[in-house]
């Protein structure tokens, strides 16, 4: 058996439904016809009432086909700007991972013959929490712990270990050096 049948793939990029009329009435024509391309087919003769129906299918498929095309556009292009999104985000937080690491100055610390060391693990790119150690002398110690992150560089700059003059957590002694104040005080000023 023999077609004599070429849709146009490639020449034209509307979408079209093509029915074959067709004198043949083996089911075996019908499926090779669906198989080369064509939508639906009739045999001969052909009632005009079903052939206006059939097209009318046509055109509702058509046009979801048009639909289904847009919102795949939008859907790829929606997708290509979240993943572009996304990246800056995770620069982002690269970024803020950095700074809070760095916001811990001494990761290890020796006091006379002890040692503190702290270990700063966020469960994610970035955690909330910051610990920090004052010191006035070698007898001394003050901790502190600060969450969440939006307020450590606040926080970092009242307790200041580098400028201990500045710093709410000190009080310069008369004859020099610095005290720690009492921990309710210094909550009391941080509140």
């Amino acid at each position: 058996m023999e077609w004599n049948f070429v849709r146009p793939f490639g020449i034209c990029h509307a979408k079209i439904t093509v029915i074959l009329l067709t004198s043949k009435v083996e089911k075996l024509d019908v499926v090779l016809g669906l198989e080369i391309g064509v939508d639906d087919s009739k045999t001969k003769p052909v009632n005009p009432i079903e052939l206006h129906a059939r097209l009318k299918a046509g055109r509702r498929i058509i046009e979801m086909h048009r639909v289904l095309t847009v919102q795949n556009t939008v859907t790829t292009d929606t997708l290509t700007e979240l993943r572009s999104i996304h990246a800056a985000f995770d620069q982002d937080r690269q970024q803020a991972r950095k700074t809070q690491q760095a916001l811990v100055p001494d990761w290890q610390r020796n006091f006379g013959a002890s040692r503190v060391s702290f270990l700063l693990q966020p469960c994610g790119h970035v955690g909330g929490d910051l610990v920090r150690v004052l010191n006035s002398d070698l007898d001394h110690l003050g901790f502190y712990c600060i969450s969440p992150a939006l307020m450590v560089a606040q926080v970092l700059g009242y307790l200041n270990n580098t400028f201990l003059d500045y710093n709410i957590a000190m009080r310069r002694r008369i004859g020099g050096g610095f005290d720690l104040w009492p921990l309710e005080e210094v909550a009391q000023q941080l509140n």
